[in-house]
């Protein structure tokens, strides 16, 4: 299904639920991804075959959420990164990752839950140096 053909279908399963046309316009500008958009159709498929009584305001709670939910994910997900290599230099490990790191307001990396602070590093593109004698291959990496 095309992402019109996806806001469509979302607009039709809302329109019967929503006191004005105020309310079907806000429900698309909160949800934005065909991930959620797909989402809110098959919640209100269910509620509707469960026999629940949704109401424009639990539709635009809902939206709401969505909302924040699809930001929080954006968000974690420019924030992570996968090492494809590492090298060892003395107490220090230079962990290639699989892309440059787009937020430079970091001190730290966030690895299998156990924080490590960010040592400098230089002339290595899409690198990053911890403190650290553990084998990083493959894991994932959070700045914070």
């Amino acid at each position: 299904m095309t992402s019109k053909e996806l806001l469509d279908n979302l607009i039709k399963t809302i329109t019967p639920l929503c006191d004005t046309e105020e309310d079907i316009k806000a429900v698309p500008i909160y949800v934005k991804s065909d991930k959620y958009r797909q989402k809110m159709i098959d919640f209100v498929s269910a509620s509707k075959e469960a026999g629940d009584h949704l109401t424009a305001d639990n539709i635009l709670l809902l939206a709401l959420k969505m909302s924040q939910e699809e930001k929080a994910e954006g968000k974690s997900i420019k924030n992570k990164y996968t090492v494809i290599s590492e090298l060892t230099v003395g107490k220090h490990k230079a962990l290639e990752l699989d892309r440059p790191i787009t937020d430079i307001n970091y001190t730290s990396f966030r690895i299998d839950g156990e924080v490590y602070k960010s040592v400098p590093i230089y002339d290595l593109p899409n690198n990053i140096a911890i403190e650290s004698d553990k084998s990083f291959l493959g894991k994932e990496v959070e700045c914070i």
